[in-house]
């Protein structure tokens, strides 16, 4: 058996976890960079109906009542960094009712759980910022898919998610509970606008690590090594 882990964080949290691996190989995820990728916001924003005159920052997951993504520090950060930041809070995922009243403060638009992907790709492109705080996390496919769109995160350093984002480079990566880094972020990237520069490099280094097709690469090279191994081993024996 060989074991595959999207990233170094999780390998070592494998190995740490006591089970013996002998063979564990690290291959990042790849993604469909031609459904995500960068759209010129002011079109996509007109036609989602998103509010054009505010920066946009978006709020992703599955479940955002899931305490593990971290909303509660996320919507911290956006309340204390008022009025210096006013944005539309763009929230991607399921909201249950308790939640919303964490966004009163906020002018929020709710799309719900998305199934469609390319639906997801627009909201994506259409964000200024990825504001993700998460308390506990490998490394999100939603990373991948929003430096794709040319939308640079912002958030805690959490799990492998520093193997992705490179700070002040890609995004702006805060020490995990610490808000106050958080809107030093949010305000380098939306008042200092450094989100148009980050959000282009996000986006190169995407195709340069991230696809799809390097995704399958890496499989089929590490399949064809496994199989060349037990060719020699099996012909030493005979």
């Amino acid at each position: 058996i060989h074991v595959i882990a999207p990233c170094n964080w999780m390998a070592n949290t494998a190995r740490a976890s006591g089970t013996t691996f002998d063979r564990l190989s690290v291959i990042p995820y790849g993604i469909d960079t031609a459904l995500y990728r960068p759209m010129d916001k002011e079109k996509v924003r007109r036609k989602l109906g998103l509010a054009s005159n505010k920066p946009i920052v978006l709020l992703s997951a599955g479940d955002i009542t899931d305490k593990r993504k971290g909303m509660r520090d996320a919507i911290d950060a956006l309340t204390k960094s008022y009025p210096d930041i006013n944005p539309l809070v763009l929230v991607v995922g399921k909201m249950q009712p308790e939640t919303r009243v964490l966004f009163e403060s906020l002018d929020v638009f709710e799309t719900g759980y998305l199934r469609d992907d390319k639906k997801k790709a627009e909201y994506f492109a259409a964000a200024d910022v990825f504001l993700f705080c998460p308390l506990d996390d490998n490394m999100p496919l939603t990373i991948l898919e929003t430096m794709a769109t040319e939308t640079p995160m912002v958030g805690y350093a959490t799990g492998g998610i520093p193997e992705v984002v490179e700070h002040e480079r890609t995004g702006y990566l805060a020490r995990k509970g610490d808000v106050t880094d958080v809107i030093r972020g949010l305000q380098q990237a939306l008042i200092g606008r450094q989100a148009m520069e980050w959000g282009r490099e996000a986006r190169r280094v995407v195709e340069r690590q991230y696809t799809h097709e390097q995704f399958l690469l890496k499989h089929i090279e590490l399949y064809s090594s496994i199989r060349a191994l037990g060719s020699l081993v099996a012909a030493s024996v005979k």
